[in-house]
């Protein structure tokens, strides 16, 4: 397990290459009308939308809904009739995480005459790709111009964006990446008593986590795309029910194994790295700080010979209450069965510093995740 460290180090280093591509997103702002004729208004959603057509009907690509563009605009005070600046661009792409937003404006240019303006932002460079423009006349072939620089736009956009017959294999792991971040996973596991102590103990005071054969449950809240779209951050708790049998090292006991029971409590706050493979698997290893405690207890009541603590006082339980910090780390095997429902297979590793000393607990689970 000492190895889990570089590994994961060495996944992060070689990260920029593994990760599923996923379809861009793009934004399609309304024109804005510079031209200082109101009744020429109704081509602000006409040039637009025809825009956004051309693009829909060539290209795969994600569109935010326009409801919540507007909403996360009139929150951030990015007004409509700034839509046409670059930096209303920039700023309302990466408050709505987009990637790439086509803006534009039209304005006068002479009797009954305008001109066209389209640009095309890159919102990860915050700088405009291409800038389209075309003059048209204020009347019915108005909108064959518009088109026209629509299909002007189209051009552009494929060297940015797949069509849709490229795009055809889209994979569940692809798709993972859009809709909603956070996700709640439950799983069930086993963390087997592997170096437990063979001879006889004391007062059980000896005794931690390790030596305990425990079942565990957990549950999680998980942020995706923290940073950086394969990254995530996660919020883990989980309960260790553990047994096993021991004898004591008073002589007259010493034949005779009594139950011993665990009850813990698992806080972690691992940071995790997503990789995709076959376009439905995952493999996601992570580490964390982490936090334990609980109490271990030697059942003394059925046995008639007489059990004493370390103080020498009759009892008919042993116990001891332990609290440490340290550190997880593991890797899950995901299955994607929908894009935002998952099955996983997962080994944790902890290692808990407490009482003086160090333990460790090698945990295997299995569970299933939802994408809200």
């Amino acid at each position: 397990m000492r190895l889990s460290l570089p590994i994961l180090f060495l996944l992060l280093a070689c990260a920029q290459g593994l990760w599923a591509a996923r379809p861009q997103r793009v934004m399609v702002l309304e024109a804005v009308n510079r031209s200082g004729d109101p009744n020429l208004k109704y081509l602000e959603a006409s040039i637009s939308d025809a825009v956004r057509e051309e693009l829909r009907r060539k290209f795969t690509f994600s569109e935010i809904p326009v409801e919540t563009r507007n909403k996360v605009a009139a929150q951030n005070y990015i007004f409509p009739q700034d839509f046409d600046t670059e930096t209303a661009a920039v700023n309302l792409g990466l408050l709505a995480r987009q990637d790439i937003v086509v803006m534009g404006n039209f304005e006068s240019a002479g009797a009954r005459r305008i001109q066209i303006n389209i640009r095309i932002v890159s919102v990860s460079e915050k700088t405009i790709l291409k800038t389209i423009s075309h003059k048209a006349t204020v009347d019915s072939s108005i909108f064959s111009e518009i088109q026209k620089i629509a299909n002007e736009s189209a051009i552009e956009m494929a060297k940015i964006l797949p069509n849709k017959e490229d795009f055809s294999r889209v994979s569940l792991a692809d798709n993972f990446y859009e809709g909603g971040l956070n996700q709640v996973l439950l799983s069930a596991g086993f963390a087997p008593a592997l170096f437990a102590p063979s001879g006889g103990i004391s007062t059980g005071a000896e005794l931690s986590p390790k030596d305990f054969n425990n079942l565990t449950i957990r549950a999680a809240y998980r942020r995706n795309s923290v940073y950086r779209e394969n990254l995530y951050l996660e919020a883990r708790g989980s309960v260790d029910f553990g047994s096993n049998k021991y004898a004591l090292s008073q002589a007259e006991l010493s034949d005779l194994k009594l139950p011993a029971g665990h009850l813990g409590y698992r806080i972690s706050a691992p940071v995790g790295m997503r990789f995709a493979f076959f376009g439905f698997l995952l493999v996601q290893p992570y580490v964390g700080p982490a936090a334990s405690f609980g109490s271990i207890t030697i059942d003394a009541s059925s046995t008639q010979l007489v059990v004493y603590d370390a103080n020498r006082n009759a009892v008919t339980a042993l116990r001891k209450n332990y609290a440490g910090m340290g550190f997880i780390s593991g890797a899950d095997i995901t299955l994607l069965l929908k894009s935002n429902v998952q099955i996983f297979t997962d080994i944790e590793y902890q290692m808990t510093f407490a009482d003086g000393g160090s333990f460790f607990t090698l945990g295997f689970y299995m569970g299933a995740g939802y994408r809200l």
